[in-house]
């Protein structure tokens, strides 16, 4: 049995009363390495790509 076997999933959900263990892990995941960024940074990251944004960013305050 693997960790993506749908059997397993569905026992690790029903153990979780109902809840979707990979969204769990999805959201979980989300927290620990995005929800500690700054609001403004993350609007950047969640929007359409558009050159040069990170490094704009990166610059302002800087003085550069």
């Amino acid at each position: 049995m693997s960790a993506t076997d749908p059997g397993l999933l569905a026992e690790i959900g029903a153990a979780l009363g109902g809840v979707d263990p990979v969204a769990m892990l999805v959201a979980a995941t989300d927290e620990v390495f995005l929800g500690w960024w700054p609001a403004d940074l993350m609007d950047i990251v969640r929007r359409p790509y558009e050159p040069g944004a990170l490094a704009a960013y990166a610059q302002r305050g800087s003085g550069s």
